[in-house]
């Protein structure tokens, strides 16, 4: 009767396993194909290659994708961007390596003259202030020199004073003269 039982189980149950592994295969295929057909959001901003507008905007026609450009405000100004050059890019959304539809909008932000100009002169200030703090900590420490100076002067004087006053010690052992010592001989 068990062997019976199990004579129709088994069957059943391999129907059932074909169907969902046929289900999970076809699932994990159409995820494939999806994947395959997204485009990569290239990297625009690599360090040591900066890119312009342009070359940008071709980079993103190729991955079949398109550009929104976005200027930088003065706000965005910063002393990393200090050697930057006019219509340099230096940032994209999504962020590189993403992988996004075919044909999505990537927003390319890019530097002008004037954010470069602010953003030299927020890295001269900071190194202005860089310096100054050095001068005020060497100001600082000399002070403290001199004032340490000052103390063990003022110390070893006290010392000696304290010394001056001490009465000396009477000796009761007789000196001997030269001429004593070489007389007895």
């Amino acid at each position: 009767m068990i062997e019976k039982a199990i004579g129709v189980v088994v069957p059943a149950l391999e129907k059932q396993a074909s169907k969902v592994v046929n289900t999970v295969h076809d699932q994990v295929n159409k995820a494939i194909e999806e994947q395959r057909r997204l485009a990569v959001v290239p990297d625009l901003c690599v360090k040591g290659y900066p890119l312009t507008l342009e070359q940008a905007t071709e980079q993103l026609a190729g991955c079949g994708l398109n550009a929104t450009l976005v200027m930088a405000s003065v706000k965005d100004a910063n002393p990393k961007y200090r050697n930057c050059f006019a219509s340099q890019v230096i940032g994209s959304h999504p962020k590189p390596n993403q992988k996004v539809e075919p044909g999505t909008y990537v927003k390319v932000k890019y530097i002008t003259q004037e954010v470069i100009d602010e953003s030299r002169r927020l890295f001269e200030k900071a190194q202005k202030e860089k310096e100054q703090k050095q001068y005020d900590r060497s100001e600082k420490l000399s002070e403290q020199k001199e004032k340490a100076k000052q103390a063990a002067t003022s110390a070893i004087g006290t010392a000696k004073k304290m010394v001056d006053k001490i009465p000396p010690i009477p000796r009761k052992k007789k000196r001997i003269d030269d001429e004593q010592l070489f007389s007895k001989n």
